[in-house]
Parts: structure tokens; sequence; C-alpha cells
């Protein structure tokens, strides 16, 4: 890999002399099935007797530095960030346990953490979260230590490094190489698994990537703030391979794009709570723009705090709730006036108010009569539709699953569906088991 990552460089050094093409051209953002320099956790719980245990794997022979930033459910702002540190060919790995009122992250692999704090420690470390329920960013900066044969700082002398203010005491020229803009960076990436020792249940998702999130990603303080989505290039690349500029020029939105179903798009997934198996499923929704902008459809006011929500399409007559057009045979109910077509207007129209729905950046949704499957019911953050089923699923309901209008929310969502069937051999096994699955988007 040394090599070739060498033989690169010399190509791109000749085709600079002898041509004078340039090597580095904007990338634009896009989604990667694979890996990316960017990964984004939409659940991350210590709760309901829930851990959820986050491995990042950077894949190649060289050390990496990563940089983690831990999110709050129901505001999106920074918990807390980390800095990490690898070993040639190192991973990272640690686990969310609940601790008290919050939660504990605690290492189980890597050479280095070092926290906005100045704590820091490898394997068995132990860092305290404030909150149960997160998010979680994680970057690959992409620098490499310069000799690769020689042995890289201790973990207590790169965290004296850091010195007030954010300044790294020794020139980085001197300590790390740049990785090139062909730096592969589909080797970084990771997965997070949702553990309920107690039940005996366990289920693991692939992290959201973004690849070509910017040519170069800094090397910024474990406290600093300022590598965030909102440094994307602001180009995306569409599932459709189109290449797009947001209107605005802006990182942030081009990340939008990319994460957004579409205008008249639904995300579709399987809804299992068949009795005879005794299943049970959850819809984690998660909008993980939700601490940068408010992307919409709704924006409303609730405890003190604006909120961007959905509605649920259940009626509501008391604040808080949100007025929604309505689609009909003879034409659209709303801004205030009924269009008939052919541009026939009656004004003014009566509103149609909605129940505000999935109005965090975190969102469970429970489905028919069965209890949550992580959170409780009183928590801001759980919804219930019942009302949709009468009866017991088919299993042909659970092909063609729920579909839930989108809009332009740019969101990551999925499914865990729990099967609780007791025991095995006397009682001395268990024979519960977890199933997930990503949303689809049609």
């Amino acid at each position: 890999m040394r090599n070739l990552l060498i033989h690169r460089l010399q190509m791109c050094l000749a085709l600079m002399l002898i041509l004078a093409w340039p090597c580095v051209t904007q990338a634009a953002v896009a989604r990667s099935g694979d890996g990316g320099q960017v990964l984004l956790f939409p659940f991350v719980i210590a709760e309901g007797g829930w851990d959820t245990l986050v491995s990042l794997d950077t894949g190649n022979a060289a050390s990496n530095v990563l940089k983690l930033r831990f999110l709050d459910a129901r505001s999106g702002e920074l918990l807390r960030s980390f800095n990490v540190y690898t070993d040639e060919g190192g991973n990272w790995r640690a686990a969310v346990t609940r601790a008290g009122s919050g939660a504990l992250l605690r290492i189980g692999e890597g050479n280095c953490t070092i926290a906005d704090s100045g704590e820091f420690g490898g394997a068995g470390t132990e860092f305290a979260l404030e909150a149960t329920t997160m998010m979680l960013e994680a970057y690959s900066v992409g620098r490499a230590w310069k000799n690769f044969f020689e042995e890289s700082p201790t973990c207590a002398e790169l965290a004296q490094r850091w010195r007030p203010g954010g300044i790294w005491s020794v020139d980085p020229d001197a300590e790390f190489s740049i990785l090139p803009s062909f730096y592969d960076s589909s080797w970084f990436s990771g997965y997070f698994d949702l553990i309920n020792v107690t039940q005996g249940l366990a289920t693991a998702l692939p992290a959201t990537a973004i690849d070509e999130f910017a040519e170069r990603i800094p090397h910024t303080a474990p406290d600093s703030n300022t590598l965030t989505l909102e440094y994307a290039d602001p180009i995306a690349t569409l599932p459709d391979g189109s290449i797009v500029e947001p209107p605005s020029g802006e990182g942030i939105d081009a990340i939008a794009m990319l994460l957004a179903a579409g205008d008249w798009a639904s995300i579709v997934n399987d809804v299992i709570t068949l009795d005879g198996i005794a299943a049970s499923t959850d819809w984690i929704i998660s909008f993980p723009l939700s601490g940068y902008r408010l992307y919409g459809p709704h924006q409303l006011e609730i405890d003190g705090q604006m909120r961007s929500c959905s509605s649920s399409g259940n009626d509501k007559d008391t604040l808080p709730y949100v007025v929604e057009p309505v689609n009909t045979p003879w034409g659209l109910w709303g801004g205030g006036a009924w269009t008939l077509g052919l541009g026939s207007v009656i004004d003014p129209t009566p509103s149609l108010r909605y129940e505000p729905f999935l109005c965090y950046p975190v969102n469970v949704i429970t489905f028919g009569d069965k209890p949550p499957l992580f959170l409780p019911e009183d928590s801001v953050h759980q919804y219930r539709l019942s009302s949709l089923y009468d009866q017991p699923l088919s299993n042909a309901a659970h092909t063609a699953g729920y579909r839930f209008r989108q809009g332009l929310r740019p969101l990551v969502a999925f499914r865990v569906t729990t099967f609780v069937n007791g025991t095995l051999n006397g009682g001395s096994t268990l024979a519960n088991y977890a199933t997930s699955r990503p949303h689809e988007v049609q």
C-alpha cells in the first residue's frame, strides 16, 4: 500500500511538471454504500436496557486521525467531541452504556482517544456523556504519521501537543503527511450494534457514508467545533448521477440534497407486529441536520424552541398544530384558497389542522398496540401509529410496508423488529432475536 501511494504521488507530480495538469479538482459530495470521509450514525442509545457498540474501520496500513462529534437527540446540538489517533491499520470501537442519568463512552479498541475536556486514554478508558439518546458524526481527517516505520507518539504525548486555544505545539508538516485527494476514503467505514443483553437481542446496521466530503479536512483540537458538516464542498452527486449545486452555494445544503428523499417520495419499510411470533417493530427516523438548519416542512415553537415537524395526519384543534394543503379530486385545498382547476379560486377556505409529527432530530415510531422497543411511552422522541392497523398484520403486509410522506427533509431511517419467543433447552437458552433494515425511498 505504501509503494502504491508513493507511485501515485510520483505520477501526479509528473503530470504537473510535464503537462501542467492540476492533480486536485473540486469534489462533489456523494452517498456511498461502502465507506467515505464522513460517517453518520443516526441512533446511539443507552436506555431501556439497550447499549450501542460503535465500530470504525480505517481499513488501511496507515495511522489515522478521526474526529467524533456526539449530538443531542433532542436539539441536534453538540454534546461532546473527541479526536482519535489510531495505530497503523488500527480501528476504533467503543460501547455507549447507561450510567446514572447519562451514559458512558467506554473505549474497547483504539490507541488514543482525546476528549474535548483534555481527558485521554486507550482501551478501557471511560468518558461521560450527558444524554442517553444521541447521534454521531465521524470524520476521517485523512492524515498519517510521516514515517510509517517510526514509532508513533504515545497518547499522553499526543494530548500534550494540544495547547490552549487549539494550537498544535509541533509543526504539523513535521508530524504528518496529508493524504492526497485521490486517497481511497472508502477505507473508512463503520457500523453500530444495538444490544440488549437482558433480552438477548442484538442487531447491526452500517453507518451512512458520505464520500468526497472535502479536498482537505482540517486537523483541529478535540474541543474545536469548526469541523462540522458545514465544511462540505457545496456540490452534490445525486443518486441518479447528476451533479448539482444548491442555490445557497453552501456545503450543508449539498449534504441535505444527498439525504433528502425528494419532494413526492415516500420512505418504505416493513412493519411486523404479529402476535403469533411475538413480533414488534419500531421505526427510527433521524434528521441528522436538525442542529444545523430547519429544513421543514413545518416550523413550530414547542417547549420554547423552534422545531421542524411533519404531520401525523390526525386532526388537532389545539396548539401546537400544523396546517397542510390536501390534494382532492377537485383541486388543491391550502394557502387560504380552494382551487377548482382552470384558475378558479374560492376564497376563503377553512384550515386543515394536523397533529405535529417527528419534531426532533431522533424520532421512534411504534406500531399497533405493542410496547415501544427502545424508549418510554412518554418520551418526546416516541410516537405511536395504531389507528392504521385494525387487525394483526398478515404476511402480505410485511412487504407492502407503510408509506410515510417525507417531503424534502434530510433523513436517515431504519426499522428494528424483535421476535421474543421465550427459551429453549429447558429455559437455559434465550430464543429471542432482532433484525433491522434501512428504509427505501420510492
